[in-house]
């Protein structure tokens, strides 16, 4: 239930579905070779810090930071 509080708290905080694919390329391309390996996989989750703006452009998208 907090993962849905977390991402509904206002309307700024609500992640569109269509944009999951962007995050998570955006996580493997910053995380997944922190164990040694890149293989799709984020093998030590510990490690990554993964905190940037990203951008999304294109029709339906007001290039807000997601």
């Amino acid at each position: 239930m907090w993962i849905w509080q977390a991402t509904h708290t206002d309307a700024a905080s609500f992640i569109p579905p269509d944009k999951y694919p962007v995050l998570h390329d955006a996580a493997l391309e910053a995380c997944d070779a922190l164990d040694g390996l890149k293989d799709g996989v984020i093998g030590d989750v510990s490690r990554c810090k993964f905190v940037r703006p990203i951008i999304c452009k294109g029709p339906g998208n007001d290039q807000q930071p997601v």
